[in-house]
Formats: C-alpha cells, sequence, structure tokens
C-alpha cells in the first residue's frame, strides 16, 4: 500500500541523491549543484535558497500584507483583500487583531 507523504526529506540518501538549483542568469538558465540541508515545513523550503520567496504566502497574499499605504480608511478594505487570500486560521490573524485594536479600527 503506498503511504501518503507530505516531505520527502527522512528518504532523501546523500550518496544517491542530490539537489540541484535552476537559475535564470543573463538570459540563459544556469544548473547549480547545491549543499542539501533539511528546512522541514513547505514555507521554510519556500522561503529558502532553493526557492527565493519571501513568504510562503500567495502573491496575492504577498501584495495585501506590504500594503504601506494602509490609513484607517483603508483598513477594512484591506482585511477583505485578505479575507479573499488567507484562511480563517492563519496566524496572521492574531497579529492583525493585536495591530487593528492598537490602531482604532
Amino acid at each position: 500500500m503506498l503511504q501518503e507523504r507530505a516531505s520527502v526529506e527522512p528518504l532523501f540518501d546523500q550518496t544517491e541523491d542530490a539537489r540541484f538549483d535552476l537559475d535564470l542568469v543573463e538570459n540563459a538558465v544556469e544548473l547549480t549543484r547545491r549543499q542539501y540541508a533539511r528546512k522541514g515545513e513547505a514555507r521554510s523550503w519556500l522561503i529558502s535558497e532553493a526557492f527565493d520567496m519571501k513568504s510562503g504566502y500567495s502573491i496575492e497574499a504577498e501584495s495585501a500584507l506590504n500594503d504601506e499605504q494602509l490609513s484607517n480608511a483603508d483598513a477594512a478594505a484591506l482585511e477583505q483583500r485578505l479575507r479573499a487570500v488567507l484562511s480563517d486560521t492563519d496566524p496572521f490573524w492574531m497579529r492583525w487583531r493585536f495591530v487593528s485594536e492598537k490602531k482604532g479600527w
């Protein structure tokens, strides 16, 4: 019976497996062998040098989270944008609640 896995990290064998990066350098793809290291959960992989992402959030969520032009009038609209791209159980909401109460939104 095939067992479902969220990660293949425990199966990585340094003697048989390798990790490579694909990078675009001056309009050419460059393949570089990298040292393998366990990262744990998916978000840790996404923000690692393997993927070079700023966070584990979607592009839409990242855009909403980084909106620096926020005023009191924009807070409700921003919350609607965030609710459309983040789950109700995302840890972000604890911080959002704290900040919004502090700023009186």
